[in-house]
């Protein structure tokens, strides 16, 4: 899950750090904290960051030199992602360290921050726009076997091309919905031949 929070520097505490000391004065571990430190600036996604701009209210917003343009605010949005790589390996290496299922404290991370007070003023879930089909007809044939596969593809790419609408747009629907990895193969090989069409294909 991806969250945007309002302010450059946003942290909050999703999970208390919880530790006892022994006898022996060594430290134990019960539970490992998390605190949520979004990261100024994202990267976000041209989509993500109209979604913050329209949920949030900015106080103080500046003006640029001509005092009549005001600054883009977008420039303080903070980005928090639950997925992030070297998070989740963390949390699952201290799931493991609990004795807890693989994506327990993933899971309750998510939970906190969704049903945080501050979800939706401080900060707020960034919530993907399903894409619209490239054209009105483009889910009503029905796709059997590779050879139909094959032929839907290809008659695609011609509609695409001869409509005007970017493969790329194509390609990001097809994979959001029905991801058929034939059809994908041959949108980016016809894709990869518009960008360099004199490109020779040798076989060895």
């Amino acid at each position: 899950m991806r969250f945007a929070a309002k302010y450059r520097r946003y942290k909050v505490t999703a999970r208390e750090h919880v530790k006892m000391t022994l006898a022996n004065g060594k430290e134990n571990i019960i539970q490992n904290g998390v605190v949520c430190a979004f990261s100024h600036g994202g990267p976000f996604q041209a989509w993500e960051r109209e979604q913050a701009l329209g949920k949030f209210k900015f106080r103080g917003t500046t003006q640029e030199r001509d005092e009549a343009t005001p600054v883009d605010p977008s420039g303080r949005l903070a980005l928090f992602d639950t997925d992030t790589v070297g998070l989740v390996k963390q949390w699952e290496a201290w799931d493991v360290s609990e004795n807890q299922p693989k994506g327990t404290i993933k899971r309750e991370v998510e939970e906190f921050l969704l049903s945080y007070p501050a979800n939706g003023i401080d900060y707020m879930q960034l919530i993907p726009i399903p894409l619209t089909a490239p054209w009105p007809t483009y889910d009503e044939l029905t796709i059997h076997g590779q050879r139909k596969a094959a032929h839907v593809a290809e008659r695609n790419v011609e509609i695409a091309q001869a409509t005007g609408i970017p493969l790329e747009d194509v390609i990001a629907y097809e994979k959001e919905n029905r991801n058929n990895e034939l059809i994908v193969a041959t949108y980016e090989e016809a894709l990869a031949a518009m960008a360099d069409p004199e490109e020779e294909l040798v076989e060895a």
